[in-house]
């Protein structure tokens, strides 16, 4: 099994510098108990700002407002386009990533190489425990 690629690390966590503004303006948006609830709502799982109102009893414009702030700094993406009931395009938004992560130093691709490593060695010793083969 090769080395996790630092491409993917980037695909699974989200990566912020934590001297930059916009790691202030995440931190803000993820300490914010909606903004959470709509991530926990979202990963995983594509859903449209209607169903997330109707879902977590909030109103859309609440949910739009987080949704924005979180499209804003990368962390929510549009998974597709669909038409609705009355024939107009439904955004499906998605959060598919497995953490956030802030990095006190500027070497990202230095921990996004560590990352890799570190994930690569947690899977072969599940596999190994588990009998688990991962191609």
């Amino acid at each position: 099994m090769e080395v996790l690629e630092s491409s993917k690390v980037s695909d699974a966590i989200h990566i912020e510098s934590l001297h930059s503004e916009r790691a202030k303006q995440l931190a803000s948006e993820i300490s914010n108990d909606v903004a959470r609830r709509i991530l926990k709502e979202l990963y995983r799982n594509p859903t449209s700002i209607s169903d997330l109102s109707e879902k977590l009893s909030l109103p859309i414009s609440t949910v739009q407002y987080h949704i924005n702030r979180l499209l804003d700094l990368g962390v929510v993406r549009i998974a597709q386009k669909k038409f609705g009931k009355r024939m107009k395009e439904v955004k499906m938004y998605a959060y598919d990533k497995e953490g956030i992560v802030f990095l006190s130093s500027s070497q990202r691709e230095e921990f996004e190489s560590f990352l890799g490593r570190l994930i690569t060695q947690a899977i072969k010793g599940l596999s190994m425990k588990m009998g688990v083969f991962i191609f």
